[in-house]
């Protein structure tokens, strides 16, 4: 920790600023230095790696090089390390500290709800905005890098997802999980870009959101929904990940009155709640509310390979009981398998739509298999209800090229085994020892 001391009785207000600073670049120092001009003493919090790990991935650079970068400036009078997104704790200890002097928590304008502000607001301190630097946000960046160097890459393809959405940047593999991250996040993303399936109408926000301004959120369901049967489900950060799925493992509350504010506060409560019960709340963590669909004929969940990597759609599907979480609660279903390879023209009819609705979503989300949950209503509309990586054996290495080889072979031999012009009959019946005696197998009075 660097510390310049002081004496307290002179530092009549403190600023803070939590940082991650992964890459150093000129907003961080626009920000940084807008801190110091406000305050006698400016206390600069670093997030560890776990910290900023729990809201938005992976850092480039290790808690201990982003405070050697810190650590150069002269205008940071005293560096600590914060160990989570919100850091109340540590403004707590400087308020111990420096008991009569103001604290001013300063935050930059890309969040609308900033951690640790509740607190600032109990000890009667500031909070400030500065304005966000977007020419250098993340996203911005990346779109540079990548534009830059996209042509001197070789095998770019092999290793490259190709996001095709209008108007959309072509995003490298390293930041996939940033696509294909929450659930309210992806479904909010692919919604505008489907023409085969829809998604239903969606409001989402954060636990910290709630936590922060659950009236104003109430009203806004209680407004944006009107008078419609609401679903709210769970969108938590770690839910579903390219490594592992805890589909089912949260809270689902069907069957909400958007009209009854009670109802939706408590179903909104029961979906936290499950968070802090599996020991996985964060304030990142997200709730979703949709309109609940109606008039349901089939759902279930489209697997675009099998769990042994095999390039099949698996289908697990409902058509009996008019739910929608009947498959990922473990109702006993319906299952078929489609060979990848099979013309469109040759599935089953009642599966036809859906199918070409996965389809187009892999051709949005390329280079990766995928775990899909659906419904088809009574107009034969397809609604996606999440869409996230598959979690199969990626051991079992498979060449595509080589079993769709192997099916040619084998269709060419039935059609070789098939009739011949010197026998009878109309048709070819395989059997195995069709002219043994059952009689002599197990016996005439069995």
């Amino acid at each position: 920790m660097v510390v310049v001391f002081m004496d307290k009785k002179n530092i009549k207000k403190i600023v803070y600023t939590g940082v991650v600073l992964d890459l150093f670049h000129y907003g961080h120092l626009q920000l940084l230095k807008f801190a110091n001009s406000l305050g006698d003493y400016h206390v600069c919090g670093i997030l560890t790696d776990e910290a900023v790990k729990s809201y938005r991935g992976n850092t480039i650079c290790s808690l201990e090089e982003r405070k050697e970068v810190l650590s150069s400036l002269n205008f940071i009078d005293r560096i600590v390390v914060q160990d989570k997104l919100d850091p109340t704790d540590n403004l707590k200890e400087i308020k111990k500290e420096f008991e009569d002097s103001e604290i001013i928590l300063i935050h930059g304008t890309d969040w609308e709800i900033v951690p640790g502000q509740e607190y600032i607001n109990q000890i009667n301190g500031k909070l400030i905005k500065h304005p966000y630097y977007k020419k250098l946000s993340n996203f911005n960046i990346l779109n540079t890098l990548f534009n830059n160097h996209k042509k001197n890459l070789k095998g770019f393809d092999d290793f490259t997802q190709h996001f095709k959405i209008k108007d959309f940047i072509e995003v490298n593999k390293n930041i996939r999980e940033s696509i294909i991250s929450t659930k309210a996040n992806t479904l909010k993303t692919l919604g505008p870009i489907l023409k085969k399936s829809k998604i239903e109408k969606s409001f989402m926000f954060t636990t910290l959101d709630w936590d922060r301004k659950k009236n104003e959120l109430i009203d806004q369901i209680n407004k944006e929904f009107n008078s419609e049967t609401i679903v709210v489900r769970s969108s938590a950060i770690n839910e579903d990940t390219l490594n592992t799925s805890l589909a089912g493992y949260f809270h689902t509350e069907l069957n909400v009155d958007s009209n009854d504010k009670e109802k939706i506060e408590s179903a909104i409560n029961k979906v936290i709640s499950s968070y802090e019960n599996k020991k996985l709340s964060n304030l990142s963590n997200q709730v979703l509310v949709q309109t609940q669909t109606k008039n349901i004929k089939l759902s279930g969940v489209g697997l675009t390979r099998t769990l042994d990597n095999l390039p099949y759609y698996i289908i697990n599907y409902d058509d009996q009981s008019q739910d929608t979480d009947a498959v990922t609660r473990g109702v006993e279903t319906k299952t078929i398998k489609i060979s990848r390879f099979c013309n469109n023209g040759d599935y089953p009819k009642e599966l036809s739509h859906l199918l070409a609705s996965i389809k187009e979503i892999e051709n949005i989300i390329e280079d990766m298999s995928l775990d899909i949950e659906f419904a088809i209503n009574n107009k034969d509309e397809v609604v996606i209800f999440q869409v996230r990586p598959l979690v199969y054996n990626t051991k079992n290495n498979v060449n595509d090229s080589e079993i769709k080889k192997r099916i040619e072979e084998l269709k060419q031999g039935f059609n070789e085994l098939s009739k011949k012009n010197h026998l009878a009959g109309e048709k070819n019946f395989f059997c195995d020892m069709p002219d043994w005696n059952p009689a002599e197998i197990i016996g005439d009075s069995p």
